[in-house]
C-alpha cells in the first residue's frame, strides 16, 4: 500500500507527510488499498489529460486529498470505523440506500416477470428467478460491485445522483460557477475543474453513467461529449448525432437501461437521442414541440412536461411518444419521485407571471402540493427523498431547500445565493467535500 506513494515521493511528486498510514493496526487494509488504487488511476487519467504543469499539480493535489480519505490513511487511521469513505459502505450493506434500492428493483422486476408466466410454466418462473439472481449480484456491495457505488452494471441513485456532497458547475460567458454543496448545506469554494476553453460549461447537458460524469453539447460545441477525468473535462472522440443545449432542451438519466436521453436541444424541439457511454443514436421524436421543458421518469417511462407555447405532456412507450395529462408550464424543473413526478417553479404560458407552485403527478393526475419561497426558472434540481434542492436558474440566484413528506411540501428555505444567474447548472455527486480543491 505504501510502495506506490513512496515511488511518487521519490519522484518528487508528494511530500512524505501528505499521507498518514496505520497499516500495522488497521483492520481494513485491503479496502484501503483498493480505495488508493482508484485514487491513483484517477490521478494518472487526470495527468494524462493535462497540457501544462499547473494542471498536473492540481491532479497531484487531488490525488493526495483522495488518498488521505481512504481507510487506514490520514483521515481514517482506524480503517472504516467512523470513516466516510464510500469504500466503507459495504461493511453494513443492509444500511446502504443504493444497495437496498437496487435489490428492491430486482425483486420488483422478478415479480413482474413471474406475473407474466402461465401458472403451470415452471420454466418461466425459474427463468425469472435466475434473472433476479443476476440482477442482485450487480447491486452495490454484491459480488459484481463489492465496494459499492459506482457499479459497472448498475447506475446508483436517481437521474441526478441523489447524494451529497454535490459538485455544482456552470459557465455564463467568462463567469464560472464552481463549488461543492455539502450535506450540512455549506458551500466549499476554491474548486478547480479544468476545461479546454472559456465558456465550455455554458448550457451543457449532464448525466452520470456507471459512476462516470459526462457533459453534452452546449453553447460553443453543440455536439461535444466530454467526460470528467480527475479534475478535468476530457473531450471524447464520439459526438452526439444532433445539436444539443440544455437551456432549451432536457436530459434524463435512465438507470434501468443505463442511458442518457437528450431531447429538444435543436431547432424544431421535437428530436431525441440516446447516449450509452459508447455512442449516441437517434430515437423517437415527440408529437409536439417542447422548448424550455424538462424530462423525468414516470414509472419506467420518460415523461416530457409541456414547454413554451404548449401544455402537452407526452410519455415515451415502446412504439413512440403518447399523450399524457397536460399541464400549463414552461422553463420549469422536474424529476421523478417514488410515486410520480414533481414539477417546480418556471412560468405559465398564459402570461400570469412566475410560477411559485409545486405540482405532483400521481396516478395520472396533477395536484398542486405547495409553493416555493422564490421563483426560479431554467434551474436544476436534486432529489434527496425527504427534501429537494433547486439550484440557480436564469432567474433566482439561489439554492432553495424544499422539504417533502411524500405528499406535500412542508417547508422551504433559501440556503445559498449565487453572485449571478446560471441556467441549469450541472450537478454531479462526488465522494467527498475535498474534491478538486486548490
Amino acid at each position: 500500500m505504501i510502495l506506490p506513494l513512496l515511488f511518487l515521493v521519490a519522484e518528487g511528486f508528494i511530500p512524505e507527510q501528505a499521507i498518514g498510514f496505520n497499516q500495522r493496526t488497521c483492520p481494513d487494509q485491503d479496502v484501503g488499498e483498493e480505495c488508493e488504487a482508484t485514487c491513483r488511476m484517477s490521478y494518472l487519467d487526470c495527468r494524462n489529460a493535462c497540457a501544462d504543469h499547473v494542471c498536473e499539480t492540481l491532479c497531484l493535489e487531488n490525488f493526495v486529498y483522495c488518498a488521505e480519505d481512504c481507510p487506514c490513511n490520514l483521515n481514517c487511521l482506524d480503517g472504516c470505523e467512523g470513516c466516510e469513505s464510500p469504500y466503507c459502505v459495504c461493511r453494513n450493506p443492509e444500511e446502504d440506500a443504493d444497495t437496498l434500492k437496487c435489490i428492491k428493483e430486482a425483486i420488483d422486476d422478478q415479480v413482474k416477470c413471474q406475473l407474466m408466466c402461465s401458472p403451470t410454466d415452471n420454466d418461466c418462473y425459474s427463468k425469472c428467478f435466475e434473472e433476479f439472481l443476476v440482477a442482485k449480484e450487480n447491486c452495490p456491495c454484491m459480488s459484481n460491485c463489492s465496494n459499492g457505488c459506482p457499479c459497472p452494471s448498475y447506475s446508483c441513485g436517481n437521474s441526478l445522483g441523489n447524494s451529497l456532497p454535490v459538485l455544482v458547475l456552470s459557465d455564463k460567458g467568462s463567469n464560472r460557477l464552481s463549488y461543492i454543496f455539502t450535506a450540512e448545506e455549506t458551500i466549499v469554494e476554491n474548486v478547480v475543474i479544468n476545461t479546454p476553453a472559456q465558456g465550455y460549461l455554458e448550457r451543457v447537458g449532464f448525466g452520470t453513467l456507471n459512476g462516470e460524469h459526462y457533459i453534452f453539447g452546449g453553447s460553443g460545441a453543440p455536439r461535444k461529449v466530454a467526460k470528467l477525468v480527475g479534475c478535468s473535462f476530457v473531450e471524447q472522440q464520439i459526438q452526439l448525432v444532433q445539436d444539443f443545449n440544455l437551456y432549451e432542451g432536457a436530459t434524463l438519466t435512465m438507470d434501468k437501461i443505463n442511458k442518457v436521453l437528450l431531447c429538444f436541444g435543436s431547432s424544431g424541439h421535437t428530436s431525441c437521442q440516446f447516449f450509452d457511454g459508447v455512442k449516441a443514436e437517434e430515437t423517437f421524436s415527440t408529437n409536439y414541440s417542447h422548448r424550455y421543458t424538462c424530462l423525468a421518469n414516470y414509472g419506467e417511462c420518460p415523461l416530457v412536461v409541456a414547454g413554451l407555447s404548449t401544455d402537452s405532456v407526452e410519455i415515451l412507450k415502446e412504439n413512440g411518444w403518447q399523450d399524457s395529462v397536460s399541464l400549463n408550464i414552461k422553463s420549469h424543473v422536474c424529476f421523478d419521485v417514488d410515486e410520480g413526478v414533481i414539477v417546480i417553479s418556471g412560468w405559465t404560458n398564459t402570461g400570469d407571471g412566475g410560477n411559485f407552485n409545486v405540482f405532483f403527478l400521481k396516478d395520472d393526475q396533477w395536484r398542486n402540493v405547495g409553493q416555493v419561497s422564490t421563483h426560479q426558472n431554467i434551474a436544476s434540481a436534486l432529489n434527496l427523498v425527504d427534501r429537494f434542492y433547486v439550484f440557480s436558474g436564469e432567474m433566482g440566484k439561489v439554492v432553495q431547500n424544499i422539504n417533502w413528506n411524500g405528499e406535500t411540501v412542508t417547508a422551504t428555505e433559501i440556503v445559498h445565493t449565487h453572485l449571478d444567474d446560471f441556467a441549469r447548472p450541472a450537478l454531479f455527486s462526488i465522494p467527498s467535500s475535498s474534491f478538486c480543491i486548490v
